[in-house]
């Protein structure tokens, strides 16, 4: 894979109002998030951007376009019922 390798990390861009809108590895700039979201929306997709990459180190792009993700989640959990809960945490969100 030729992608910047993990960890990522969020962080506040000082000269947009601090708002979580950066995405580093390390020193290494990967990218920032911003556009014509809200602010609490640019942080919070900057959020996701960083636990995906975080949480997807190691699996090949084909994999994770093929779907491995859910199905290994679906089969782990038993089921893909919308209520389900894991450590007391919601697993799925739903698709707006």
């Amino acid at each position: 894979m030729n992608h910047t390798k993990e960890p990522w990390e969020a962080r506040r861009d000082p000269s947009y109002y601090g708002i979580v809108s950066e995405v580093y590895a390390g020193d290494k700039f990967i990218l920032g998030t911003g556009g014509v979201h809200s602010p609490s929306e640019l942080e919070a997709n900057t959020k996701r951007i960083v636990a995906c990459v975080n949480a997807c180190a190691g699996i090949t792009n084909e994999a994770l376009d093929a779907g491995i993700v859910k199905k290994a989640l679906v089969a782990y959990l038993g089921s893909y019922d919308k209520s389900m809960t894991w450590n007391n945490m919601k697993v799925w969100e739903e698709r707006k």
